[in-house]
């Protein structure tokens, strides 16, 4: 039996175990790149995905990529009106506006709110376009999705109905005329 006065037992304990700077990870995954030798790089998830989505487009599929409008003289002109400022866009500015959104659907959950985070994974879970979206969030419980490419526009209009959580998941292409106003969509596309 060891006493509580014998030599060993007043020798500090350290359970950690230490390994020198020299020595490889015992995850084997080589040194550190600091110290002159780098492991080889791994492309991560991500990258793979970017690099190999391009051959999933169809032929006839362009991708609309976001571009600056170029303005010209007269294309916006401010005004004042009773007091409050007008603001006047040319036929030319608003026909680009209107080009921007063509391939834009407007979505609503009927009969349930749900956060821009949830639907954004909710829409990749469910449709799983081929390119990233955008995601708008409008008045009303109203959310625009703008799509890269026109199959999955047109992938998305044509399939369906959709349901979220169990409630009808409203989808119908973006006009001019559609207004937030009203509580419930006017048109529903089955």
């Amino acid at each position: 039996m060891i006493g509580i006065f014998d030599d060993s037992a007043s020798m500090p304990r350290n359970p950690k175990k230490h390994r020198r700077l020299d020595d490889d990870p015992p995850d084997g995954e080589g040194a550190d790149p600091g110290r002159g030798t780098a492991a080889p790089s791994v492309p991560s998830y991500k990258d793979f995905l970017v690099q190999n989505s391009t051959h999933l487009l169809s032929e006839s599929d362009e991708i609309m990529d976001e571009e600056e409008i170029p303005m010209e003289e007269g294309d916006v002109v401010r005004s004042e009106v009773d007091g409050m400022i007008a603001i006047d866009f040319s036929d030319r500015i608003i026909s680009l506006a209107e080009k921007s959104f063509e391939q834009t659907v407007v979505v609503k959950l009927l009969r349930r709110r749900i956060g821009y985070t949830t639907l954004r994974n909710k829409i990749y879970e469910l449709w799983k376009p081929s390119q990233p979206i955008k995601l708008m969030d409008i008045d009303n419980d109203y959310f625009f999705v703008s799509f890269r490419t026109k199959s999955d526009y047109q992938r998305i209009l044509s399939q369906g109905p959709w349901t979220v959580f169990g409630h009808y998941f409203n989808v119908q292409p973006w006009t001019p005329l559609f207004s937030t106003s009203t509580a419930y969509p006017s048109q529903v596309m089955a």
